[in-house]
């Protein structure tokens, strides 16, 4: 529930001029402005525009006064009705309810408005808070809000990136699905996952609104014969997403040496594509593609070749360092996740709880980060990490760390997106 509370003096409006009337009331309210009671009409519809006002806690911002009318049913009690544009923010408040009352006392108009919203809205900005900073290290609400904007009206799906993950082996179809889903809620325009032929129909049973791309297989995990099938289909797309749920295996390692090779649009690899990716990693040195990694702090550290307790002891300083190395941008995922790049920038993340340490929230990482690359969204590598967390930090409110799931952040990343857009 958000409250606003103005209190205004009557006497001050007695003399008002019609200039400030005209600016402040429509003429719906005008027409009631009459009488000997007028400046107190006057006064409680002003203090009622002005309590609207602090309810949403932005000010009078995005509409003006004269977008608020205060009137009266049959038996007095005082209503809102909203122009166009104020309707808009209510409704990506996620606002329920709008209740206004007034009373004068002691030549004191009195106005309380309660706007009954959302949880998820509620939530918000207790949620981002500690991200509103101005230092250049820190994955900011600003750098996220300023580079995930809302979308223009006269756009269409191709506008939106097509987004191509390769993902899955018999097992791990729940790693496909997931960083399917998360590309899709994520806003990415065309999702094609490609799948070993043998589990296409389980993905086209599960994903209704995802294409699948059948590849060569053994019935179990994908075929190198298929690489120059993925490298087509990638070099055709917007982004390739690379590992969830691929298995480890000699034919991954040999599909990944050709796709870093001859794929010309960036990639980001995750799961089975790092443990492959660890077993060659002087590949990177050849590497085609814009190449975005992100591994947690044990795949790290086979990549890396550094020990688990070493990295922990300075997880900034490896992070840089194997980023300016090898020429990628490397997501370090811990519950301090940093997004490290090849010229020596380093950014830490400072969303995140303890319920998202499950098997299937990095492959749900993945997909979102793929989709803002696809999407062309400015810094998405640092904003897929940010919605990412703000997503299960939205979940953990709903359903607590023990009880969350994957499936619970990808089903928040909608919220989360539109909150960033909407809110100022």
């Amino acid at each position: 529930m958000l409250i606003g509370i103005d209190i205004a003096q009557i006497s001050r409006f007695e003399n008002i001029g019609e200039a400030f009337i005209k600016k402040c009331f429509n003429e719906d309210e005008i027409a009631l402005f009459t009488g000997v009671k007028a400046a107190e009409r006057i006064a409680a519809n002003f203090a009622a525009k002005e309590a609207f006002a602090k309810a949403l806690g932005t000010g009078v911002r995005g509409f003006e006064l004269r977008d608020i009318s205060v009137l009266r049913d049959n038996l007095g009690k005082p209503y809102f009705k909203f122009a166009d544009n104020v309707s808009a923010i209510l409704l990506r408040l996620g606002a329920k309810k709008v209740e206004l009352t007034l009373s004068h006392d002691g030549g004191m108009a009195i106005a309380a408005v309660a706007i009954e919203c959302s949880d998820k809205v509620k939530n918000f900005s207790f949620l981002i808070d500690k991200t509103r900073t101005d230092d250049k290290n820190i994955i900011s609400y600003k750098t996220v809000k300023s580079s995930i904007l809302p979308r223009e009206s006269n756009t269409h799906k191709g506008d939106y990136g097509k987004i191509f993950i390769v993902a899955g082996s018999k097992g791990l179809t729940g790693a496909a699905i997931m960083a399917s889903k998360a590309a899709l809620k994520s806003g990415g325009g065309l999702i094609t996952l490609g799948c070993p032929d043998s589990l296409n129909s389980i993905f086209e049973i599960s994903l209704h609104e995802v294409m699948t791309y059948p590849l060569a297989d053994n019935g179990i995990y994908l075929l190198k014969d298929c690489a120059g099938d993925i490298i087509e289909k990638a070099n055709k797309s917007s982004v390739l997403a690379f590992g969830c749920g691929l298995s480890n295996t000699k034919d991954v390692r040999s599909i990944l040496k050709r796709v870093l090779h001859e794929v010309e649009v960036p990639v980001v690899i995750d799961a089975d594509g790092l443990n492959a990716l660890s077993r060659n990693i002087n590949i990177l040195k050849t590497a085609k593609p814009p190449v975005v990694l992100t591994p947690h702090i044990a795949e790290f550290a086979r990549l890396s070749g550094y020990a688990v307790e070493d990295i922990n002891a300075d997880r900034e300083k490896f992070a840089k360092e194997f980023a300016v190395k090898w020429g990628v941008t490397l997501v370090l995922k811990s519950e301090k996740t940093l997004v490290a790049d090849e010229y020596g920038n380093i950014y830490a993340n400072l969303l995140g709880n303890a319920g998202m340490a499950t098997g299937g929230s990095g492959d749900v990482l993945a997909g979102i980060i793929a989709s803002f690359i696809g999407q062309g969204i400015e810094n998405a590598v640092q904003c897929g990490v940010y919605i990412h967390s703000l997503a299960g930090d939205m979940a953990a409110q709903d359903k607590g760390e023990y009880g969350m799931t994957p499936a619970d952040i990808i089903e928040n990343i909608p919220y989360a997106i539109d909150l960033i857009c909407g809110k100022d």
